[in-house]
C-alpha cells in the first residue's frame, strides 16, 4: 500500500512537472461550465419543467428517466441547437401522457416548451476567478476560446463576461471532437506538445485532446450536482491528464509563485 501511495504521487508530479516544464505557449479554454456558469440554468429550466409536472399529477421518478432518454437522442439529432431542451420536454410531456392513454394539452405543451426556452433568456455570470485568472495567464501564453453551442448566444456570454479581448480567437463549433481540435491546430499553426487544453467535460475536452497529444487539463464542475445524460459514465482516453479542484488553481500551476486574487 506504501509503494501504491508513492506511485501516485510521482505520476501526479510527472503529470504536473509536463506542464510546468515551459513548453506550453498557447492555452485553448473551454467556455461552458469552464469560464462562464451554464449548467446552473439547465437545472433551474429542468426543476421548472419537472414543477410543472409534478402538478399534473406525474412524479419526479417517472419525468426523469424519460427525460434523459429523449435529451440524448436529442442531442446526436439536434446538437447545441437552443431549441433541444424545449424539445426534450415537449416530447417528455408526450411520452407520458400516451402512456397513461391522455391527450396532450396544447397550453401545457407552450408552458412546458418556455421551461425549456429559459436557457436562452438567462442572463449569464462568470465562474469564480474566471476573469482574473485569464487576465493574468494571457500575459504568458495565447489564449484560444474553444465552445459548443449556438453562435448567438455563445457570443453574448463572452461579450457580457468581460473577458472577450483576454483571447486571440474564438472558435464556435457545433461539436467539439478530435476533428474540431485538429482544425484548430492546423490553422492556428500550433504544435501538440505545446499546446494545453482546459476544460470541464472528459468526452468534449479531455479526450480529444489527449488522443492528439495535447496536455488536459480537467476542471470538474462542482457548483451543482446537476449533470448531463449523454456525458455520464464516460471514462477518461487514459490517466495522462491533470486534475484541479477549482479554476483559480491554474495560476499556481502555470505562473508558479503567484495566485488569484490579492498577491
Amino acid at each position: 500500500m506504501l509503494f501504491l501511495s508513492r506511485q501516485k504521487i510521482f505520476l501526479a508530479e510527472k503529470k504536473i512537472s509536463n506542464i510546468m516544464n515551459g513548453n506550453i505557449t498557447t492555452l485553448i479554454f473551454d467556455l461552458d461550465d469552464t469560464l462562464i456558469l451554464t449548467r446552473d440554468h439547465y437545472r433551474e429550466s429542468f426543476e421548472s419543467f419537472v414543477d410543472l409536472m409534478e402538478k399534473l399529477g406525474f412524479e419526479r421518478s417517472e419525468v426523469t428517466p424519460v427525460f434523459d432518454r429523449l435529451e440524448m437522442k436529442n442531442n446526436a439529432s439536434m446538437g447545441v441547437s437552443p431549441a433541444r431542451y424545449p424539445t426534450s420536454m415537449k416530447m417528455t410531456y408526450e411520452d407520458l401522457c400516451r402512456d397513461r392513454g391522455i391527450e396532450p394539452d396544447l397550453r401545457i405543451i407552450e408552458d412546458v416548451e418556455d421551461a425549456g426556452w429559459k436557457i436562452s433568456r438567462a442572463r449569464y455570470s462568470s465562474m469564480p476567478d474566471a476573469r482574473d485568472v485569464v487576465e493574468r495567464l494571457s500575459e504568458k501564453f495565447r489564449l484560444i476560446l474553444l465552445t459548443r453551442g449556438e453562435e448567438k448566444l455563445q457570443m453574448r456570454k463572452v461579450r457580457e463576461s468581460g473577458m472577450e479581448n483576454y483571447f486571440s480567437k474564438t472558435y464556435i463549433v457545433p461539436q467539439k471532437n478530435v476533428e474540431a481540435f485538429r482544425r484548430i491546430l492546423a490553422g492556428e499553426n500550433l504544435k501538440p506538445g505545446e499546446t494545453a487544453v482546459i476544460g470541464d467535460s472528459i468526452p468534449a475536452d479531455i479526450n480529444p485532446s489527449l488522443k492528439l497529444g495535447m496536455t488536459a487539463v480537467y476542471i470538474p464542475y462542482q457548483l451543482s450536482g446537476y449533470s448531463w445524460p449523454y456525458e455520464d459514465n464516460v471514462r477518461p482516453e487514459n490517466d495522462k491528464y491533470i486534475t484541479l479542484k477549482k479554476l483559480a488553481d491554474l495560476v499556481p500551476l502555470l505562473l508558479p509563485g503567484r495566485k488569484t486574487g490579492q498577491d
